[in-house]
């Protein structure tokens, strides 16, 4: 009986904290998601500025931080494809 009780215990606390590592999942996805959305935000921003912007040295370094912000948007986007995919 006991050891009866000691299996189903054991069985809870296996399923709380089953439950308790998909919520964790679950917000990262969203924070990676959130944190994604706030990239491409920035790239709009940028691209507006690259186009407004009649100075070819600021176009420039606007181009520049544009390549590297993309870097950045790919590698979220495959942290956010990742974190979906191991739920």
């Amino acid at each position: 009986q006991e050891i009866l009780q000691a299996n189903a215990e054991a069985k809870r606390l296996q399923e709380v904290k089953a439950k308790e590592a998909a919520q964790r999942l679950s917000e990262l996805a969203r924070s990676k998601q959130s944190l994604l959305e706030k990239l491409i935000a920035q790239q709009k921003v940028l691209i507006l500025k690259f186009e407004k912007s009649e100075d070819s040295a600021e176009k420039s370094e606007i181009l520049k931080l544009s390549k590297s912000l993309s870097a950045q948007i790919d590698s979220t986007r495959e942290d956010v494809k990742a974190t979906i995919t191991a739920k």
